[in-house]
């Protein structure tokens, strides 16, 4: 099993690969991936928690096409299609360093996954894995059953926009939300992942932090969430500072996978909306 190490600085980098079911490398650590093989497992380690293993679904390729916003130019290229989760959780440093076998004895232990040795590390023993697998929950494959807003009474916090405009309703409505739009700083062109939807740059009022509202009309789909993730890795590098980027998914509805994937993930808000008519001028008559 390779165990891959994802920087604490950039979290959604981590749930990006693991819904697009890809993983991959910066160009100088080419050689660390090329070992990698199809029916291999991965574990994940993300924000000092182990996270996630996965079965790896495809030899190396390369991908120049962006999914995680560049790392001084580099767009993590070298890539493998990996499964979803075959065991989660969130176990602790405080839990897996002791009983690691390459990390147990050292005092500072992050030191045996920094740089290359966080990339496709291949120390982990028969005993680790048995370790970490025991101390995960293993997740069962299931079909995802489609359910749409109109079909979820239990789904609060549905605004009413009225009006032809929806998109300009929206953006009026952001102050009822706590938010407030934030001027010349549209996301690049070369970011935009081809998923649709309409993304906006919010500010929480209260707190200052930043806010990436993808509005959907219709049903979101679960790339949704990608697109959304990936604006806010951007954000969090480029324009955030010592504040917190939180995203939030506006549709009118959403199937079940989206829904469940979403309380998953940190800092991420899935809501709905319903769009209404209203009769503006009732005094006009047709006369005979």
């Amino acid at each position: 099993m390779f165990l891959c190490v994802v920087s604490p600085r950039f979290p959604e980098n981590y749930h990006i690969g693991v819904q697009a079911r890809v993983w991959g490398v910066e160009k100088r650590y080419k050689n660390r991936i090329a070992p990698v093989r199809p029916g291999d497992e991965m574990v994940f380690i993300a924000g000092q928690q182990i996270r996630s293993i996965h079965r790896i679904e495809s030899k190396v390729y390369k991908d120049d096409r962006p999914l995680w916003p560049p790392k001084d130019g580099d767009l993590f290229p070298f890539r493998i299609k990996i499964s979803q989760p075959k065991y989660a959780g969130q176990m602790s440093s405080d839990e897996f360093v002791p009983n690691i076998s390459f990390m147990r004895d050292k005092e500072a232990w992050g030191g045996t996954i920094q740089g290359a040795a966080g990339v496709f590390n291949d120390r982990l023993t028969d005993e680790d894995v048995n370790f970490i697998k025991s101390r995960l929950r293993k997740i069962p494959v299931a079909e995802p059953q489609i359910a749409r807003a109109a079909e979820q009474p239990e789904i609060k916090n549905l605004f009413r926009i009225i009006g032809s405009d929806v998109l300009e309703s929206l953006k009026r409505i952001l102050p009822s939300l706590g938010l407030t739009r934030v001027n010349g700083a549209d996301f690049p062109a070369e970011y935009d992942l081809g998923y649709g939807g309409n993304v906006i740059l919010c500010r929480d009022m209260k707190t200052k932090d930043f806010v990436v509202v993808d509005f959907n009309r219709g049903e979101a789909p679960t790339e949704t969430l990608i697109r959304v993730l990936h604006y806010m890795s951007w954000v969090r590098q480029t324009l955030a500072g010592s504040k917190d980027v939180r995203g939030m998914i506006l549709t009118e509805s959403a199937n079940a996978a989206l829904s469940d994937i979403v309380k998953e993930v940190p800092n991420v808000d899935l809501r709905f909306y319903r769009i209404g008519i209203e009769l503006i001028d009732d005094s006009i008559r047709v006369s005979a």
